[in-house]
């Protein structure tokens, strides 16, 4: 039987301003832009660009923007990836640095053929490739849909579900090529819909883990809307039983969500004549469903998250005593108006008494939303919807501060020795540690075969978080380990070298 915990998050109806809230209108377009995405970056090394929609007549194209100046928080004009006729929707895109040996992949939906299909262009030195096709069938294709990229977790290819017909595919590019899976099999009574997923490491023994997927969806039954998963164990090809999440026939729109350093399974569901949002947080270690419960009557939907461990883990924070925000948005519908909620918490889902969201009131009804790093530099998330304004549909953005008040610098208060940036790499990556007290520290590399190839640090340092950088030019490609020794405490993780 599944626990159901009630959580408040108020809402004034005042509406109240955030002290430095400042909408800024994101793009100036003779067209309507609609359905912003802002890409992934797992490896969290620059600033991510801003993919939409740009809709005129009875065609619509996909193109992006992003910052061409931090300072005045000011973006650059469209640049257009499809040019077209056609009706290219629905952008998701991932992106990685010129290292990584790895191409930005842009992933859309598009009627070029004559019926739906999935379609993606890579991104190589500033120069788009030309369209191909995931799939190519007759059947139609439709809702492309990531799967949520945990930054440095031993990211190996890129991964995309999609609907085709009833059913539900998940499409892995390797060795050049997309190779496709039916992970639910729909039928004319049975429809799968809404794909979400992702990707998770177990470790079986010590530097030897077993990659795991999971994939949630909407199943839909004579009209009724359940929410089910699979998992598949990718060392052996298999997917589990369909089980069920939640079977109150009134479900919809799953997603996979970060919060905090933990993933949660969120998902929306009829209470009565509106829509709340329910969630499972820390995804796979319990089954206590919360839900969003606004004081005020409405309907919530289309949550999105930016979680605070990512931005941490970017500006490399070795001070203790600040305040971290966790960024959450959704769409909140109320007499016939519609809104963006938004607020940072320190704890999100928790009820604060006397901080209620801020609701930004737009034209828009059912407004496309977007949550995440603009500017992974400075430590703000921005908020991106559409509005309308002069008589067209643009995209405007809130950004948000996740790291504030930064004073003093606290010791840790244990020894770590954390996972090794970026992974895989070529041809540097950085160890960072944390020791309490002042030691002497050794770090050194070992092949696969356990035979010792460098040392990158001998030395005594203070104590605090530090790190070291590994330039393995003169390398070959292929799975080394790097450890750590201070005083007693000894640590070795596993590092993936690709030329």
């Amino acid at each position: 039987m599944k626990t159901i915990i009630l959580l408040l998050l108020s809402i004034n109806s005042i509406f109240p301003q955030l002290p430095n809230l400042k909408v800024r209108q994101i793009t100036n377009i003779e067209g309507d832009a609609r359905n912003p995405f802002i890409a992934q970056d797992p490896y969290l090394n620059f600033q991510p660009d801003i993919f939409f929609e740009i809709h005129k007549g009875n065609s619509s194209n996909i193109a992006f923007t992003n910052y061409y100046n931090s300072q005045s928080r000011r973006f650059s004009a469209p640049v257009y990836v499809t040019n077209n006729s056609s009706l290219n929707i629905n952008p998701k895109c991932i992106q990685f640095p010129s290292y990584s040996g790895l191409n930005d992949f842009l992933f859309f939906q598009t009627n070029e053929t004559g019926n739906w299909l999935i379609a993606y262009k890579t991104r190589k030195d500033s120069v788009w490739s030309n369209t191909r096709f995931v799939d190519s069938t007759s059947i139609g294709e439709t809702n492309p849909s990531l799967l949520f990229v945990r930054p440095y977790n031993n990211f190996d290819s890129v991964r995309v579900l999609y609907q085709k017909g009833h059913s539900i595919f998940l499409a892995t590019y390797k060795d050049s090529s997309f190779y496709t899976e039916e992970v639910f099999k729909g039928n004319d009574s049975v429809i799968y819909s809404q794909p979400t997923g992702f990707p998770y490491n177990v470790y079986s023994a010590p530097y030897v883990y077993n990659l795991f997927i999971d994939v949630a969806v909407a199943k839909i039954i004579n009209g009724d809307s359940i929410i089910v998963y699979k998992t598949k164990n990718d060392s052996s090809g298999t997917w589990s039983e369909e089980k069920i999440v939640d079977d109150t026939n009134e479900c919809s729109n799953p997603k996979f969500l970060a919060i905090n350093s933990s993933f949660c399974l969120t998902y929306e569901i009829r209470s009565g004549k509106y829509r709340n949002i329910n969630f499972i947080n820390d995804w796979g270690s319990n089954n206590y469903t919360q839900s969003i419960i606004d004081s005020v009557q409405g309907s919530v939907s289309d949550l999105q998250t930016c979680s605070f461990y990512i931005i941490v883990d970017k500006l490399k924070i070795a001070k203790r005593n600040y305040d971290i925000n966790n960024i959450h948005a959704y769409r909140y519908f109320k007499n016939d108006s519609m809104y963006i909620s938004t607020n940072k918490f320190p704890n999100l889902f928790i009820s604060y008494t006397g901080i209620p969201d801020t609701l930004i009131y737009t034209k828009v009804v059912h407004t496309g939303l977007a949550v995440g790093f603009i500017n992974t530099d400075s430590g703000t998330v921005n908020v991106v919807w559409e509005d309308s304004t002069d008589g067209h549909i643009e995209l405007f953005g809130l950004d948000q501060a996740i790291i504030e008040n930064v004073e003093s610098s606290l010791k840790p208060l244990a020894y770590k020795l954390y996972q090794n940036y970026p992974n895989p790499f070529n041809p540097s990556t950085t160890i960072k540690y944390e020791i309490p007290k002042e030691t002497k520290v050794t770090i050194k590399l070992y092949d696969v075969l356990g035979r010792e190839i460098a040392t990158l640090l001998n030395t005594t340092q203070n104590a605090g978080q530090h790190e070291v950088e590994w330039n393995a030019k003169n390398y070959s490609s292929g799975i080394y380990f790097y450890r750590i020794r201070a005083g007693e405490f000894v640590s070795t993780k596993k590092m993936l070298l690709i030329k």
